[in-house]
């Protein structure tokens, strides 16, 4: 996984050598995601079991350190609402565990 994303951030310094730095790694992660499903995240994060708290801040500290990564989970909506899909990624500027193990 880090060896193509780092061919892609080498491939768009060849393709755009004008372009600035950030703006280049921009581009290299726009054509590069990794999308893994973790169908119990949803219920690990809201558990009040330390172990499921763990599994689930591990799944966000790996979002943290990959920002190419996704997470695919599915969500209850509890007991009159449905259950839905979530696709999950950290953005540059949430800080550690904001909104994904609360």
């Amino acid at each position: 996984m880090a060896c193509y994303h780092s061919a892609l951030k080498l491939l768009v310094d060849l393709e755009f050598p004008d372009m600035l730095h950030g703006a280049r790694k921009r581009v290299a992660a726009l054509r590069y995601q990794h999308v893994v499903a973790a169908q119990a995240f949803g219920a690990q994060r809201k558990s009040s079991k330390p172990a499921d708290r763990l599994r689930a801040r591990g799944i966000a500290k790996l979002l943290m350190e990959h920002p190419a990564l996704r997470v695919a989970y599915i969500d209850s909506g509890g007991e009159a609402k449905p259950s839905y899909s979530v696709l999950l990624r950290v953005s540059a500027h949430q800080t550690q565990h904001a909104g994904v193990c609360a």
